[in-house]
């Protein structure tokens, strides 16, 4: 057994004779920032990898008594109910946990940091009885006969949705999640999953027994701030996933700049101002760099030259040398899952490849050159791009007039490739149609959407935490 019962003491407001949902119901009727904020605080704290807070009440009572409000805690305010929940007896899988934290040491150099810290951080602090269930009347519900009006814990329950997930798909799902020896586990999350996903999880795992397949590595991000403030879905501040359909930003875009921004050591925030400048420099000198080599491949009757001296023309072996050490650089940045790494370098061979279009004079004699050596450069930007903005390289490759390829394999030589760009492409291939990739975003369309975002539209329907003036999803983050 690996589970138990234990009475989990339980804040009740006894006139509704029904438990208080935590930052959304205050505990008494005054001093609505204090109750408010331990609501929050206490719902942190208890919620914080299902653990076990004994005598969250008296903390709220004691935090009162300090500010000379003894008597808030009356019968017509606040009780405590004492219900019974299910544990993981965590305490009875300590062998596991030691198998598990070596299993993490083995594999460290390919999670991140702040995925680390904090999971070697729980194991320190000693074992602890996990809570997997909760009173609300939505989730999974508990089939025991004991604990039937319970439902299963969200975030001990998700984890187990990634199997479920899979078997909905195949029926040998089993061979994903049940072949350690042959399936590499990728994992990615913000930092405050953490512990459901490193600790709570791959521990029901090896509790049961089975050999599952473990996490090699774990990603995890630190903050993402919505225009110096906080994304709050209730409030109607900040872009979430639904809304990008509402605006006429192509996803590469977006894909492009929260990858870029990804916040992998320290909070980072969303900015249209950034987000514009990103677009309107970085993303649009791309898409003229692909541009302006296929409408020259175009007049020169859109045939990929043959370039028999490129081994011997200087510009282009010493472009080929300092592309062929960012590739390097590439792969070992995404091998160690440092994607912001990975992406920034990716971007450096973009600037190579201006650098060296530049070069080009419409020297005729050179121009075979050239142009060989710069559509190879092409396609090796869409290549490395094509991770972080699919649909931005699955249209150079169609420009191209080429099937998909995305790999960088060693065995075949394509990394070694990557530093004779001019040997990329083969000769008298034909390509498509040049089109822009891109488009400018103009300061009415960025002001247009701030707008849009700002919460406006939120603040036209109050909400208790306004009245109070206080954002309790922020007060969730603390």
């Amino acid at each position: 057994m690996i589970t138990g019962l234990k009475i989990r003491p339980k804040l009740l407001r006894p006139k509704l004779s029904r438990r208080i949902a935590p930052r959304r119901k205050s505990v008494t009727s005054t001093m609505p920032f204090i109750n408010k904020f331990m609501t929050g605080l206490i719902s942190v704290l208890t919620c914080l990898v299902g653990l076990v807070l004994h005598n969250t009440h008296k903390c709220h009572e004691q935090f009162l008594t300090s500010c000379g409000k003894k008597n808030l805690l009356k019968e017509d305010s606040a009780t405590i109910c004492e219900p019974d929940h299910r544990f993981i007896e965590l305490p009875r899988l300590e062998d596991r946990q030691q198998y598990h934290i070596q299993y993490i040491i083995g594999s460290c150099e390919t999670w991140s940091t702040n995925a680390l810290s904090p999971t070697f951080a729980w194991f320190k602090e000693g074992r602890r009885q996990g809570c997997i269930t909760r009173d609300p009347k939505w989730g999974i519900p508990g089939r025991h006969e004991i604990y039937q009006d319970k439902v299963f814990y969200a975030w001990f329950d998700a984890p187990i949705g990634y199997v479920s997930i899979t078997s909905c798909y195949t029926s040998e799902w089993d061979k994903w999640w049940k072949n350690p020896d042959n399936v590499e586990l990728y994992q990615f999350m913000g930092k405050d999953c953490l512990p459901f996903h490193t600790v709570m999880f791959p521990l029901a795992q090896r509790g049961s027994g089975e050999n599952w397949t473990m996490a090699k590595t774990v990603s995890a991000t630190e903050y993402l701030n919505y225009e110096g403030g906080n994304f709050s879905k209730s409030e109607g501040v900040g872009v979430f996933g639904n809304d990008v359909r509402d605006t006429s930003i192509p996803v590469e875009v977006w894909r492009y700049y929260l990858l870029a921004r990804r916040p992998e050591v320290s909070d980072a925030s969303f900015k249209w101002k950034d987000l514009q400048a990103n677009l309107n420099t970085k993303l649009l000198g791309l898409g003229n760099f692909v541009n302006r080599v296929l409408l020259l491949i175009a007049g020169y009757g859109s045939v990929i030259p043959d370039a028999p001296r490129a081994k011997s023309h200087i510009l282009s072996t010493c472009v080929g040398v300092k592309v062929g050490r960012l590739v390097a650089e590439y792969v070992k940045a995404m091998e160690k899952v440092q994607l912001k790494h990975g992406l920034n370098t990716a971007m450096l061979v973009v600037g190579q490849g201006h650098k060296y279009w530049k070069l080009y004079k419409g020297d005729k004699r050179r121009s075979a050159v050239f142009l060989r050596t710069a559509a190879g450069l092409v396609h090796l930007v869409a290549r490395l791009l094509e991770p972080f903005m699919p649909s931005f390289s699955r249209g150079v490759f169609e420009q191209l007039n080429l099937l998909p390829l995305f790999s960088l394999s060693d065995e075949r030589g394509e990394l070694l490739q990557a530093s004779r760009p001019w040997e990329i492409l083969p000769p008298n291939h034909r390509i498509g149609t040049p089109r822009p990739l891109f488009e400018f975003l103009k300061d009415e369309h960025v002001e247009s959407y701030k707008q849009m975002f700002s919460g406006s539209l939120a603040r036209e329907r109050p909400r208790p935490a306004e009245e109070a003036g206080l954002d309790i999803d922020a007060l969730a983050l603390l």
